[in-house]
């Protein structure tokens, strides 16, 4: 929805090609050039696109070039440079228009013109940018660079030239002679670019920001308040995005988000039709259809009136429906000839991944399953390469949010024909990959702690901007909110996030001139599934890898030697309810245990895979809902042990991050950092205790808390780092997660997930945070975690011990204590195994709100 509104827009509101009615001076054919262009404008704006523009085109071009020439040889470079940009534009349409072909009927002729005409658009862009640095003239160099960022987004789906481009346009419009009409423009292009690169809620901020401009201007065209509309439509719409399948957002905001969208879209068409657009208009209109439709599905989705009670209740093994994968079945015809409908509707502009996996579809939806596995996996590598742009890795990981479903039919159609290795690489290449390539970009460009502390001061910078973005976005959910009557308070957020993302924009220079070779993210490659079973032969465990789709859970059983693929009928709907209502009943204590759930999910998470485990040791790679469930919780209904009790058992974001890390054969010996704050009650005494078993060189504090500054700079020097303090898990930024220290100088003590990515932890062994919440992630679509988790890992500890919720004084320091005793000289793994055992013997601890909530993360 959002790339067919960008094309269409694009081609109306920057249409830029003139007549050649005739020849004479360099102003006389560039005046003639802007008259003809209006009255195209508004012909696209009334009747929509039409090929008949092409010719005009052609004409336009030639004029535009003879009045460049003219100016140039004149010396009237600022008139020069206005035609040079208006050329650059006729081009870009130029090659709009050679992609109006409908999309089953493209043939290599017309893509190769459109690229030829992209490529010269993007050059004569680049050339007017550079004339109009050189005169100053800051309203010509926003037009060059949006146009020049429209041509890298649209054409080239460059995103991260393109962001380039339109970074430096806002701040040129800051300087600009024009400096509304500059500012209204810079940021439309962001908003745009925002849109397309999938970071919804920076979109949303800055085109509330453009709202409110448009709302003090009122010589504002009726075009762009249209545009305006349609954009902030289109960013609600992206919002409720899986509201349909994927369950990641409550239907309490999915409607919110679809009555704004149809309410905002609803002002396009007002707006449209009263300036007589007519087919901008029927554009609106129809995505109001759209959303009308996709609210049904909605419905559909979260109605389960029809389902049976106790339908995915299991009470023993044969309850369970666990098969090899079933037959897909081909994709519907009305369903493939309503995805082509919509991608012709969306026009030129849609991109080269979605065009290839459209025609996959048709191919799948045909019956040519051979060839329509083939175009999924190009569509994939499409994606990959446009990901590959990204200089962030922030906007990596958002690129994908709205494309992970072009991987679940290919990956299927592979485990069907038990193409094992492929699906399996499919599979890992969805998951965690920011993380697994911020690991590769610190071993390349970020080996100094210099380095690293400036990446960290990055990453800080990074998360405030998140920060007030969610707020931006959050607001829309307070009662009485009224953003179209609050413009100033608006704006006043608009400025201090304007100041914040051009400090982040300065940082970055700072960081390509000092650390060049972390400039931009590394790329990494998914490892093989025999690279995978040669660790897992070595280390003699067996590995269980989840993949969570709409209609069951696909279990795979990767050991040494062997892989089993298990197709679990659980809808991720059922799933979702019930490891909620697990961890409801261990998150608080005093809350009685759902051993029901607990029995359940064992059976349907592990059993399946029991008949090929031969090795006590599971390694857990969850998705989704499961991130945050302990399966040390998990009991067997068959004889009631627990699986924490059963197996040692530890967990990894992904088989590619799992390979980074060393195995540890015990924690004997080695240094040892710890400090506890000293208000809480066992605290203090769990710290001494454990630091014991490590005469050699321990540095405890346990009176007074550490001070924040000497945490960040000891912990690097010791092998085992332990603190028992206070943790908040935070939810809407998880990069602002944090422990509590003591505060040092102007600084609070809240030492955040994002600080922690400046640790050096390459000697660390094991960092323990016994706090409450600090193993909690937020989960995205594109299955990367967010939080502290990811940070530790970034700064190089080899194992991390970390808690699931809010957890019991008492009953950590017996759970800690026990723990480093037994790994004096048995494996991390197999003590928190033996942890587990002993203090579930202790009636006052039985329950697992006690002895479940620790995830140990390691190899």
């Amino acid at each position: 929805m959002i790339r067919g509104r960008l094309g269409l827009l694009m081609i109306a509101g920057a249409l830029s090609c003139v007549s050649a009615a005739g020849q004479g001076s360099p102003q006389a054919l560039q005046s003639r050039g802007i008259a003809t262009l209006e009255n195209m404008v508004e012909q696209v704006r009334r009747n929509g696109p039409q090929a008949s523009l092409l010719s005009q085109c052609d004409a336009a071009a030639r004029d535009l070039e003879l009045s460049y020439r003219g100016f140039a040889a004149a010396s009237n470079f600022v008139q020069a440079e206005l035609s040079l940009i208006k050329l650059a534009d006729c081009e870009r349409q130029k090659a709009v228009f050679s992609r109006l072909t409908p999309i089953t009927q493209r043939q290599n002729t017309s893509q190769s013109v459109a690229e030829m005409l992209a490529g010269k658009a993007r050059d004569h862009y680049k050339e007017g940018a550079a004339l109009a640095r050189k005169t100053g003239t800051n309203a010509h160099l926003v037009k060059a660079l949006t146009g020049l960022a429209l041509v890298e987004e649209t054409q080239y789906h460059d995103y991260g030239a393109a962001n380039t481009a339109v970074t430096e346009a806002m701040r040129a419009a800051l300087s600009c002679s024009q400096a509304q009409d500059c500012r209204q423009d810079a940021l439309e292009a962001k908003v745009a670019l925002e849109m397309e690169r999938g970071e919804l809620f920076s979109a949303a901020s800055h085109v509330n920001g453009l709202l409110a401009m448009l709302k003090r201007n009122s010589a504002a065209s009726a075009f762009i308040q249209y545009r305006a509309y349609s954009d902030r439509a289109g960013i609600y719409y992206a919002m409720a995005d899986g509201c349909s399948d994927t369950y990641q957002k409550s239907t309490d905001v999915c409607y919110r988000l679809f009555d704004l969208s149809k309410t905002d879209q609803m002002k396009a068409r007002e707006i449209a039709a009263r300036a007589g657009y007519n087919y901008f208009a029927e554009v609106a209109q129809q995505e109001i259809g759209g959303l009308d439709a996709l609210r049904q599905l909605t419905d559909k989705y979260n109605d389960h009136s029809n389902i049976p009670a106790g339908m995915f209740d299991p009470k023993t093994v044969k309850d369970v429906l666990a098969t090899d994968i079933l037959p897909l079945g081909q994709i519907p015809r009305n369903q493939g000839e309503a995805i082509v409908a919509l991608a012709e509707r969306s026009g030129p502009s849609l991109p080269g991944p979605l065009t290839t996996y459209i025609q996959a579809e048709v191919d799948d939806m045909e019956g040519r399953t051979d060839a329509a596995l083939n175009g999924y996996v190009r569509a994939i590598r499409s994606v990959d390469e446009e990901r590959q742009k990204l200089r962030e890795d922030s906007a990596r990981s958002s690129f994908l949010e709205d494309k992970t479903g072009y991987y679940d039919r290919p990956i299927m159609m592979l485990l069907l024909n038990k193409r094992y290795a492929e699906a399996f690489e499919l599979i890992e290449g969805t998951r965690a990959r920011g993380t697994a390539e911020l690991l590769r970009t610190k071993s390349l460009g970020l080996a100094r702690p210099v380095d690293r502390k400036l990446f960290a001061t990055l990453a800080l910078k990074r998360a405030n901007i998140a920060a007030l973005q969610t707020q931006f976005f959050n607001s829309i959910f307070e009662p009485d909110t009224d953003d179209e009557n609050n413009a100033d308070s608006i704006a006043e957020k608009q400025t201090r996030l304007a100041e914040l993302e051009d400090d982040y924009q300065q940082l970055l220079i700072r960081v390509a001139r000092e650390t060049p070779l972390a400039q931009n993210v590394a790329t990494s490659k998914p490892p093989s599934l025999q690279e995978v079973q040669t660790v897992l032969r070595q280390d003699q465990v067996d590995m269980l890898y989840y993949y969570v789709r709409d209609t069951a859970v696909i279990l795979l059983h990767i050991g040494p030697d062997a892989i089993h693929v298990r197709n679990v009928f659980l809808p991720r709907f059922a799933l979702r309810e019930k490891v909620k209502g697990l961890l409801d009943s261990m998150g608080k204590q005093g809350t009685s245990f759902r051993a029901d759930l607990s029995k359940q999910l064992f059976l349907f998470l592990i059993q399946p895979a029991l008949q090929w485990v031969h090795s006590d040791h599971l390694i857990v790679i969850p998705q989704g809902e499961l991130e945050s469930l302990p399966f040390q919780a998990l009991q067997d209904p068959a004889d009631g042990s627990f699986a924490g009790e059963r197996f040692q058992i530890t967990y990894a974001p992904s088989a590619a991050i799992l390979l980074q890390l060393k195995k540890q054969s015990n924690l004997g010996g080695g240094a040892f950092l710890g400090a506890a704050e000293p208000s809480l009650p066992a605290a203090p005494q769990e710290v001494k205790s454990i630091a014991r078993f490590y005469p050699a060189r321990p540095k405890v504090l346990t009176e007074t808390l550490m001070r924040k500054s000497d945490f960040q700079r000891w912990a690097s020097s010791y092998d085992i780092v332990h603190l028992a303090v206070h943790g908040k898990f935070d939810g809407e930024e998880p990069l602002l997660s944090h422990v509590i220290l003591r505060a040092d100088g102007n600084e609070d003590g809240n030492l955040n997930a994002a600080e922690m990515f400046g640790l050096s932890l390459e000697h660390t062994r094991l960092i323990t945070l016994s706090a409450c919440e600090t193993g909690r992630v937020r989960t995205t679509r594109a299955n990367e975690i967010q939080g502290i988790q990811q940070a530790l890992l970034f700064a190089g500890a080899q194992s991390l011990l970390v808690s699931a919720w809010k957890v019991d004084s008492e009953s950590t320091s017996r759970w800690m204590q026990i723990f480093y005793r037994e790994a004096q000289s048995k494996s991390p793994a197999e003590a928190a195994r033996q942890a587990i055992r002993e203090l579930r013997r202790d009636p006052a601890y039985n329950h697992p709100h006690y002895w479940a909530p620790f995830l140990l993360v390691a190899r």
